[in-house]
């Protein structure tokens, strides 16, 4: 069975800048961080809890894919979907503090530019500024994006 996205479409004329819309409320478990490095990343930090405890993070922390991971389905998730027809780059992006077991993590999003597309009509270019935010309010991954945007006219 086909399941349907019914949640309310974003276009460009709808985002406003700086506006913050906070989504998600994941559990990172000790299970997901082992099976996620076994397959993408083994380092023994974060696969090992002798090793982890061992380490600069003074514990088991998922990798860094893992959290842009968790980062991108939390912005997919968000209650309002953004009609993205495609992104364009990531301009920076930094990994800020670990995330251990039992965290719950959400994304902290704004859009701190934008402007229309010369070249694609009907479309619009917004830059973003993303967190992961773990439940103490700690920044794990911050980044700028940039992203192409459909625009109402466009429909």
């Amino acid at each position: 069975m086909i399941q349907i996205d019914r949640r309310k479409v974003i276009y460009f004329e709808d985002l406003e800048l700086n506006e913050l819309n906070i989504s998600g409320n994941y559990l990172l478990t000790e299970e997901e961080i082992i099976e996620f490095a076994s397959k993408w990343d083994p380092q023994p930090f974060h696969l090992d809890i002798e090793e982890a405890n061992a380490s600069v993070f003074g514990g088991l922390s998922a990798c860094s894919a893992h959290n842009f991971s968790i980062m991108s389905r939390l912005l997919f998730e968000r209650e309002d979907r953004v009609k993205v027809l495609a992104g364009l780059g990531i301009e920076s992006m930094r990994f800020v503090s670990p995330s251990s077991p039992g965290y719950r993590l959400s994304v902290h999003h704004s859009v701190v530019e934008k402007r229309e597309s010369q070249s694609r009509p009907g479309t619009g270019i917004i830059k973003s500024h993303v967190q992961l935010v773990n439940q103490h309010g700690a920044v794990v991954i911050e980044m700028f994006t940039s992203a192409l945007v459909a625009k109402k006219s466009n429909l």
